[in-house]
């Protein structure tokens, strides 16, 4: 991972990461969901909001949006073949090696941005923060979702040293919105700060939130920043972390209200109502319910597992489990057991940027490590992995597919197929 490569392709494309307002948003979890409810604020608001998300759930043309919509087809394979001449630029010309195929989409979103004069870009880091792709603009606010333990293998051990990767993305004078927890991922984070003359705003210290209810069509929330309050905003998504996920983004709204950006109340609520990210406790059928979640960490599933709870106390629950390898397999599959009865381990057969599926049974094995008398059946391919899920539930259990974004497209795909 370097920079030099993605600069160097801008560069030749004429640097169109310069030519729009860009709000990036980095950390562990919630940045998908945190970029979707500002592109859906913002673009209510009246403004070309350019979007990019990693990664897709079902197709690659979900990364580069404006204003909700993904690229069309025909725009999207028009700018990937112009854009070939320029990487292979690159790679012949410069001592940095070829770009990278998420680098190359990465050049592909700001340019399209460019070409269709969108205002402002609402960037999600693909990983880390320092050597992400991403990290090339020039940033006027900045949003730090959390930091925890994943991507070890290439950030570190430790959540310090992911946060010290993460809070890269910070500029010079800019405005920095995070929900960072640790006390050590706080000085971290304040430091960097400091260090670069930036002002930091906190939840729970600068702006918080509080729920009044929640229920399968959504939570209703109050929402204050300073002097600031909002109340009664609804959002679909399920889950406290949604909440949380939405506030990071009304600060990041409230932020660019003081820099002179017109947003009204009703673009705020309006937006927020409207957003969605499929693969995030997306419930797909009932009787028995479906439910997708793209949960691939530790933290995701803790978070997702929550929600379980606190809408299907009392069902039997079947996993479709797949997960990338490298990932906390361990530590993942010991929070599934507390609450799965039936497991159906299998894997997901694409790769996007190098992402390889552990084999079903080894998955399997390591299920079997810790889920003592659960039902564990192996089924490499996914579709007939969730067909008999399907097959042995009944009306009142709930099937949850997770693990992996990329498993929950390949489930979603035959779903809306």
């Amino acid at each position: 991972m370097r920079l030099e490569r993605i600069r160097a392709l801008l560069s030749f494309l004429g640097n169109p990461q310069d030519r729009f307002f860009s709000i990036h948003i980095g950390g562990t979890s919630g940045k998908g969901s945190t970029a979707c409810f500002l592109s859906y604020i913002l673009a209510k608001a009246g403004f070309k909001v350019g979007l990019t998300l990693s990664p897709h759930v079902e197709g690659i043309r979900e990364r580069i949006q404006i204003n909700n919509k993904k690229i069309p087809e025909k725009n999207f394979v028009k700018l990937v073949d112009m854009i070939k001449q320029y990487v292979e630029q690159v790679d012949k010309e410069l001592d940095f090696g070829r770009p990278t195929y998420f680098e190359t989409l990465v050049a592909v979103a700001f340019w399209y941005f460019s070409q269709k004069k969108v205002q402002i870009g609402v960037v999600e880091v693909g990983l880390g923060g320092k050597l992400d792709a991403t990290n090339v603009l020039s940033s006027k606010i900045q949003v730090i979702t959390s930091v925890d333990l994943d991507h070890t293998e290439i950030l570190g051990g430790t959540v310090e040293k992911i946060a010290k990767d993460k809070v890269e993305i910070v500029k010079p004078q800019s405005l920095v919105v995070s929900a960072v927890e640790q006390a050590s991922v706080k000085r971290i984070i304040k430091a960097k700060s400091e260090a670069k003359k930036a002002k930091l705003f906190l939840l729970g210290e600068d702006f918080g939130f509080k729920i009044k209810r929640t229920d399968l069509k959504g939570s209703v929330f109050d929402f204050w920043f300073g002097r600031k309050q909002l109340k009664s905003l609804k959002i679909l998504s399920l889950g406290e972390h949604q909440v949380r996920n939405a506030s990071l983004a009304l600060a990041a709204i409230c932020l660019l209200e003081r820099i002179n950006f017109k947003i009204s109340q009703k673009a705020i609520y309006v937006g927020l109502k409207k957003a969605f990210l499929p693969g995030r406790f997306e419930i797909i059928e009932q009787k028995p319910y479906v439910v997708l979640d793209g949960a691939h960490n530790v933290s995701k599933i803790k978070a997702f597992l929550k929600t379980l709870r606190a809408f299907f106390p009392k069902r039997r629950v079947i996993c479709v489990l797949a997960i990338k390898e490298k990932k906390d397999i361990e530590g993942m599959v010991k929070q599934l057991v507390k609450e799965v009865s039936v497991f159906f381990c299998t894997s997901f057969a694409r790769g996007q940027e190098g992402s390889i599926s552990l084999r079903a049974m080894c998955l399997a094995e390591i299920v079997r490590k810790f889920a003592g008398g659960t039902k564990i059946f192996v089924e490499e391919d996914s579709k007939r992995a969730f067909k008999r899920a399907l097959k042995i539930a009944e009306r009142e259990d709930l099937i949850c597919v997770t693990g992996s974004l990329y498993l929950v497209g390949e489930i979603r795909g035959i779903i809306h197929s």
